[in-house]
């Protein structure tokens, strides 16, 4: 079984072309394939995980920020970024990968944002350009994932 973390950009457009432009900028072998209004990027395990990027009408948020505080939010458009990160691969590794394209798609984009995993525990939010980072659920619990954070609290101010 996959473990999936989502990024959702509200927003009624989103260029494709910004992760395909990174991904041709750090060198990273892929296969392209747009099933609809879908478009799915096979990176060949070379980072971890495969990207998947599709539109979400009238998306409505149910997620945790601790163990017992619950957000909900409604957004007409969004864009969801799924990486479904393979179980067989690092999976810090591969955690630090996803991170480095979620910190370049926030860095060339305004919208609002938010990382969740599972679809219903928040990672991050970036609401009105302002980044907040859940603490508490322990997905920042290594040096490595901790250097990322400031980096992506640092790049966003």
């Amino acid at each position: 079984m996959a473990i999936e973390y989502r990024l959702h950009i509200k927003s009624q457009n989103f260029e494709f072309n910004l992760i395909r432009n990174y991904l041709t900028l750090k060198n990273i072998l892929l296969k392209e394939e747009i099933l609809d209004k879908t478009v799915i990027f096979d990176l060949y395990n070379v980072e971890g995980f495969i990207i998947t990027i599709y539109k979400n009408n009238n998306s409505y948020f149910e997620y945790l920020i601790s163990k017992e505080n619950v957000i909900f939010r409604e957004w007409v458009h969004s864009y969801v970024i799924c990486f479904r990160l393979n179980k067989d691969y690092d999976y810090l590794n591969a955690k630090l990968n996803m991170l480095d394209v979620i910190t370049y798609i926030l860095n060339h984009t305004s919208e609002d944002s938010i990382l969740l995993y599972s679809s219903d525990v928040m990672i991050l939010v970036r609401e009105k350009n302002e980044i907040n980072i859940n603490n508490e659920m322990g997905f920042w619990n290594t040096d490595e994932m901790l250097s990322k954070k400031k980096l992506i609290l640092l790049k966003n101010k």
